[in-house]
């Protein structure tokens, strides 16, 4: 995020390639894990400035129609890349070779045909108050001088503090030492991070909906050092209603599809018995799901004219298609697991480019960067911790359920003591090949115990989706802008003459903030087509699955 507080679009997408392109190729010709790990960190510098400078640069136009094309291929592109293993039967050094053309190509073609369309330097709306200090610095240095170094420091320590202490809980033991230290640290500097940003807020200018400023919270006059400080996140942004609805729904989304992707494999590798290449293979059956899912929330959104509508649909099918996933999973149904895996893939499409519209249409144009960072942050770190929940749980329950059989008798302390040996042996992301040197009786027992582990591993989930799925009930309509920015103002009339008295344009039709509402459609609309899809699915999955 912290690249977008330079407020230069085009500078920031060149860094970003410049980045991208060096991390990769460190990665690419290492000799030794220390080169590969720090390439991997420069290219994620590289990549973080361009998941977000190309959604702004796409975004600019905050045209809805624009904006809903723009952000499901963005989103249909970002989807693919997670579920189809393309190269996973080559050398590990392609994951980063393969960039490298791209990365050239990508940077020539933005350099001839949208170099001159790229936003520059932005002003800072600070420097119009009266008591404000001009600037006569080296442009450059008063540009660096705009980005929270401060606030970016202690938010990436913190949030690598929550991450490894995640880590280490969920393939360790919860109570140890090291991760209740690293969790707490990590947390205490969150608490610092927003204290520290919640100061810099009191020097910055609060903005309405609309761009407009908020006379009645005049800002102070900051100290020099940080007279120019751009804050990294703006923290009245959570404030509004839909910014929060929809940064909750990223981290639900974000649990579901890292959590298919990562413990269905490990599914299909240890309880099903089936191959790396194989288990690889069953994944790419969330692809269709999450293409589907996306092409209706474009439809949704092209005919209602609001993003809510798929957001709604799509937050419905999720805990229903997770419920179902964990059934179809206790049952060993391998037809049924590949249905309800598109089904949930298709609950994930419909709200991925959803969520990004409605977010960044419930913000200032000044904010659209933060919106767009906040989106992909919130769906990984959603992710993040969705895995580490999920590894919990599977451990617990795989424990309990040999320790049940041990308890009852039907497995001898001997075999069980080899079975939890072998549990150990395999690990988080395994491939199934611990458990050979058991007898096949004692695999059935390891592979059930699994089965059984991954069906809790997924009601685990249901909470957080159906706490997401709620609040999207209320979300507001959004603008239906059909126009550019530099056309609003030639048609400002003919909007002043809509709104004549008689007219059916009247404050009733009017969403908060005064912004006009969308066509309203009844709520079962989006309701009947789940029922129907659900219908359809389980029909058809009925006639296909196998005795």
């Amino acid at each position: 995020m912290w690249p977008m507080s330079l407020g230069d679009t085009s500078a920031c997408n060149q860094v970003g390639l410049v980045f991208f392109f060096i991390g990769s190729t460190m990665s690419t010709g290492s000799l030794n894990m220390a080169t590969m790990l720090a390439g991997r960190g420069v290219a994620g510098v590289g990549a973080a400035a361009l998941l977000t400078v190309t959604r702004v640069i796409m975004a600019d136009s905050r045209t809805l129609d624009s904006n809903v094309w723009q952000t499901v291929v963005m989103s249909l592109l970002f989807s693919i890349g997670f579920s189809i293993a393309y190269l996973s039967t080559v050398s590990y050094r392609w994951i980063f070779a393969i960039n490298l053309p791209i990365s050239l190509v990508s940077g020539a073609l933005a350099f001839l045909l949208i170099r001159k369309e790229l936003l520059g330097p932005q002003a800072d709306r600070r420097d119009e108050l009266p008591d404000r200090v001009p600037s006569n610095g080296i442009p450059i240095i008063q540009r660096l001088l705009k980005v929270d170094w401060l606030g970016a420091f202690i938010f990436v320590s913190a949030f690598i503090l929550v991450l490894l202490g995640m880590s280490w809980g969920s393939t360790q033991q919860w109570n140890q030492g090291k991760v209740i230290v690293t969790i707490v640290l990590g947390c205490i500097l969150l608490v610092v991070f927003i204290g520290w940003e919640y100061y810099l807020g009191q020097f910055e200018i609060i903005l309405n909906v609309d761009g407009s400023a908020r006379p009645s919270i005049p800002p102070k006059k900051a100290p020099r050092l940080i007279s120019r400080t751009n804050r990294m996140i703006p923290l009245y942004i959570f404030t509004n209603f839909d910014m929060v609805v929809t940064s909750f729904a990223c981290v639900t989304g974000g649990m579901v599809m890292f959590g298919c992707l990562y413990f269905l494999s490990i599914y299909w590798n240890v309880a099903a018995a089936f191959r790396a290449t194989q288990s690889g293979t069953q994944l790419l059956y969330l692809s269709p799901g999450l293409g589907g899912g996306l092409y209706w929330s474009l439809l949704l959104i092209k005919h209602t004219r609001q993003s809510k509508w798929p957001i709604i649909l799509g937050q419905v099918i999720q805990p229903v298609a997770v419920g179902l996933l964990g059934m179809a999973v206790d049952k060993n149904a391998h037809g049924q697991i590949n249905g309800f895996l598109g089904m949930t893939g298709a609950g994930i499409g419909l709200t991925i480019a959803s969520l990004e519209i409605q977010s960044r249409f419930a913000l200032p144009n000044e904010h659209t960067a933060v919106s767009v960072t906040m989106n992909l942050f919130f769906r990984t770190a959603g992710g993040t911790i969705g895995l580490a929940q999920m590894a919990a749980v599977l451990e617990s329950k795989i424990r309990s359920y040999i320790n049940k059989l041990i308890t009852s008798g039907a497995v001898s302390p001997s075999d069980g003591l080899a079975i939890i040996s072998s549990l150990a042996s395999l690990g988080r992301g395994a491939d199934g090949q611990g458990i050979e040197t058991l007898p096949p009786k004692l695999q059935d027992i390891v592979r059930a115990a699994y089965g059984y582990g991954t069906k809790w591993a997924f009601f685990s989930l249901l909470p957080w989706c159906v706490l997401a799925t709620f609040p999207c009930f209320f979300l507001h309509d959004i603008p239906d802008v059909a126009v550019d920015h530099q056309m609003m103002a030639g048609n400002a009339v003919v909007a002043q003459d809509a709104e004549r008295p008689g007219d059916e344009n009247t404050a009733d039709d009017k969403s908060h903030n005064g912004v006009p509402r969308g066509p309203r459609i009844p709520l079962w609309v989006p309701f009947s087509f789940l029922l129907y899809g659900i219908e359809l699915l389980l029909g058809t999955r009925r006639r296909r699955s196998t005795p």
